[in-house]
């Protein structure tokens, strides 16, 4: 079947690449700009995948791109893997591309392989690896490499557990991110999983919380035209629902300042002094 792929493989200068043996549209997904949201519409609508594999982060940016000139285009499938897939980026994805959204996790030692069967639940690949989830690390032991295995490989991601009545196990119901993608404070207070509070918000683009100070964070918040205070006082309020009295402050920004890995990445939570707390506690309790 056909399928574009948006994950990095090209790069500005090479914005499409087709590959016949697999079916596969390759576009960049470094020329993901709103000056060239007609170009990547026209693309996808020319070509009609039936899936599109990409960053969470990339689709996100196609979807505000696509909204920017008011297009949507229906893709009976989204695989999304390499980052956080956010609750709102996958609502956001559904909406526009009128598809279903499922996830993968994994990582490049081929330790741990995940896969998103039902919405909202993930389940072990078999024969894959074994692993042992704990509150904010994973042991992971891959079985799929007999040359180099890794046993007892700590992955340093932070696992979602529910509780099925029915079948009476614990459901795997999500991927939060790394041990490190949480807000941290002086006091010793930990906050995370803020995928939650930037549900139901309207208007925006993009939303990313830097913390650089151990007393309070900002909120970073890329706009569409159409924001408007109510939108920015129910994103307030929501946010204030989950870190209580801890001060934060929501700035408007352009879509450049939003903070990217070395690898181009997304994330949520960009944590700047969590060395300096962890070293303030550390000589407070010796």
């Amino acid at each position: 079947m056909r399928a574009i792929s948006l994950r990095g493989d090209l790069d500005a200068l090479n914005r499409e690449c087709f590959d016949k043996f697999t079916n596969t549209l390759y576009l960049s997904s470094f020329s993901l700009k709103e000056r060239n949201a007609q170009w990547y519409y026209e693309k996808i609508k020319v070509f009609r995948p039936n899936a599109i594999y990409a960053y969470p982060s990339s689709m996100e940016t196609l979807c505000n791109m696509f909204q920017s000139i008011n297009k949507s285009f229906p893709v009976n499938y989204v695989f999304t893997s390499s980052e956080t897939l956010y609750e709102f980026q996958r609502n956001k994805i559904s909406q526009v591309f009128c598809s279903k959204v499922y996830d993968w996790y994994g990582n490049a030692e081929r330790t741990i392989a995940l896969e998103q069967i039902e919405q909202q639940k993930y389940y072990e690949a078999p024969l894959y690896s074994i692993n042992q989830y704990e509150d904010n690390r994973i042991l992971t032991t891959g079985l799929i490499n007999d040359h180099f295995p890794l046993i007892r490989y700590e992955a340093d991601d932070v696992i979602n557990f529910g509780y099925d009545e029915n079948s009476h196990k614990s459901n795997i119901l999500g991927i939060e991110g790394r041990k490190d993608d949480l807000l941290t404070f002086y006091d010793g207070t930990k906050v995370g999983r803020m995928s939650g509070a930037l549900k139901g918000v309207e208007n925006i683009k993009f939303t990313q919380l830097v913390q650089s100070n151990p007393n309070s964070f900002i909120v970073n918040v890329v706009p569409c035209k159409n924001f408007t205070h109510e939108d920015q006082n129910l994103l307030r309020a929501k946010i204030s629902s989950k870190v209580g009295e801890i001060p934060f402050e929501i700035k408007l920004v352009d879509e450049n300042e939003i903070i990217q890995t070395k690898a181009g990445k997304y994330k949520l939570i960009v944590n700047k002094c969590k060395n300096e707390i962890s070293n303030s506690l550390t000589a407070t309790f010796s």
